[in-house]
């Protein structure tokens, strides 16, 4: 009977720990943490494990408003830190580059578990031949992930 407890304790990859852990990043107040007059997406909030690694995760998806993708990077670059996030990586953001490469990344250990903030534009992905960033992001998205078993993960 053990087995079969262990057995319905998983979802693919996903334990029920990691089911709880994606809650757990769900609530952090850095994801709520925006600028000014930039709405949530509908269904602009999300929660889970990844399909591949069965990591929890925990994101917001923002319209950014009148705010260029400078804005808020720059936002971000102040409110995390000032939030306990420490900053991994920026990538210099320019209106030419391409998409994946526009974003900020910040550590931060949540429940002992070393966990990633990363703020990054998707919105623009598909909508032109060479996916580069423009000068206004259509949308932006805050991702906490983690491993609580300690594996590696990064942004």
């Amino acid at each position: 009977m053990a087995g079969c407890s262990v057995l319905s304790d998983r979802d693919g990859d996903c334990t029920a720990r990691d089911r709880r852990f994606a809650k757990t990043l769900n609530n952090l107040p850095i994801l709520e943490l925006r600028p000014s007059d930039v709405p949530l997406e509908d269904d602009g909030a999300y929660f889970g494990c990844t399909d591949s690694t069965g990591f929890p995760y925990a994101g917001r998806t923002y319209r950014p408003g009148d705010n260029t993708v400078k804005d808020v990077a720059n936002f971000y670059r102040r409110a995390a830190p000032a939030a306990d996030w420490k900053l991994e990586h920026f990538a210099e953001i320019n209106p030419d580059q391409p998409i994946h490469r526009a974003l900020l990344c910040f550590s931060k250990s949540v429940e002992g578990v070393t966990s990633f903030l990363r703020v990054s534009f998707p919105g623009d992905i598909d909508s032109g031949p060479d996916d580069v960033l423009g000068p206004d992001p259509i949308d932006f998205s805050l991702t906490v992930s983690a491993d609580p078993d300690g594996g590696y993960i990064s942004c």
